[in-house]
């Protein structure tokens, strides 16, 4: 007779969790810490259920402004991280006026791939002002 104790369940991985853990705890300071490695400290970074830009429609989004004013938009159509999601930028002083679908390729919603999309979509919109050659490493 052998005596083994009951394996742990493994940890759900973080594109498995829900919503309203993953958005808060995983993505943000992910979401924060990557665009600090960019070129400086967020001014604001905020989870809130507001009309989406350039649509109006009602949508979970996560809404940040970065120093010079400039602001971005990641927008969940549900509160389903696997669900639809898009991003809008726009200037210090001005109004978005584009939506483009974000993460549509993922096979899986890490918060290490969302941060290098933005960062991506940023460099593209020359949203932060720094170089941004290459992401720098990323460590969990």
């Amino acid at each position: 007779m052998t005596d083994s104790a009951p394996k742990a369940a493994p940890a759900p991985k973080p594109e498995d969790q829900p919503f309203e853990s993953f958005i808060p705890e995983l993505f943000l300071p992910a979401l924060a810490k990557e665009i600090e490695s960019y070129g400086g400290p967020l001014t604001r970074l905020q989870l809130e259920q507001a009309p989406m830009p350039v649509v109006g429609e009602m949508c979970w989004q996560v809404a940040g402004e970065l120093p010079g004013g400039r602001r971005f938009w990641l927008c969940f159509l549900s509160n389903n991280i696997q669900g639809s999601k898009t991003i809008a930028l726009a200037e210090a002083g001005s109004n978005p006026s584009l939506l483009e679908s974000f993460l549509i390729d993922e096979k899986k919603n890490h918060p290490r791939f969302a941060c290098e999309s933005y960062g991506a979509k940023a460099e593209r919109a020359e949203m932060v002002g720094a170089q941004l050659s290459s992401p720098p490493p990323y460590s969990y």
